[in-house]
């Protein structure tokens, strides 16, 4: 487990966080030059991983 982390709820927010700085970078240096769409290869479903792990725990 994480260093600092007390119980499962801190350790699903540190790893939402986590989940969503690395979309955030494959975004950045990926996928922003692409345009929008994943056809496309562009950031969409990158954006909705990155929102859905930053919300998921708020569902917890």
């Amino acid at each position: 487990m994480i260093v600092g982390c007390r119980g499962p709820r801190n350790a699903t927010a540190v790893v939402g966080l986590l989940v969503a700085l690395n979309m955030l970078g494959a975004a950045l240096f990926v996928h922003v030059g692409a345009g929008v769409f994943v056809a496309d290869g562009g950031w969409e479903l990158v954006g909705v991983i990155a929102v859905t792990a930053r919300r998921a725990p708020a569902a917890v």
